[in-house]
């Protein structure tokens, strides 16, 4: 009985012990950093590699939409390929053209920026081509089960009254 009481004692002071050091917050994990791409209309997204200059994967290729309207662009696409570099990324802009009798595909370096994370990023570079400004932005990706540097708000849906009753069936 005196080693059974005993026990609780060393177990009960252990406890309150433990308790009283504070817990350190749980810090949010990134994991690799992700690129959007977009037109104002068309959006694609991408992940940005891990080491400078790839030449295949990752990449996101977007379709060169006219400024205006009649004014057909002189390439049909844009690649976009980016790696992690310091607090942002490295995106490369190239434009895409295809030579029609043997459809011998080349790309042509049109631009190359840096995108701070959490930044827009314009390139007026496309607008040469007759094409849409492309704009980016880059973010670190959270990796899964790690909590979220910010606070989660909940989302209200504000749904419009109507000014009239409905008509009858």
């Amino acid at each position: 009985m005196r080693i059974l009481l005993a026990a609780v004692l060393i177990l009960g002071s252990a406890s309150t012990a433990s308790a009283q050091r504070p817990v350190p917050a749980p810090q949010p994990v990134y994991g690799g950093a992700r690129v959007v791409v977009s037109d104002g209309v068309l959006r694609a997204e991408m992940p940005a590699a891990g080491v400078p200059y790839t030449t295949d994967w990752p990449s996101v290729m977007i379709p060169a939409r006219s400024i205006k309207t009649g004014a057909d662009p002189t390439v049909p696409e844009f690649r976009i390929r980016a790696w992690h570099e310091a607090e942002g990324v490295r995106v490369l802009v190239f434009a895409v053209s295809v030579s029609e009798p043997s459809r011998v595909v080349s790309e042509r370096q049109i631009a190359s920026v840096f995108v701070p994370f959490d930044k827009y990023v314009d390139v007026p570079a496309t607008e040469k081509y007759r094409a849409r400004r492309l704009t980016l932005t880059a973010y670190r990706e959270l990796v899964r089960g790690s909590s979220a540097p910010y606070e989660v708000r909940p989302h209200y849906i504000d749904i419009p009254v109507r000014p009239w009753s409905p008509p009858r069936r």
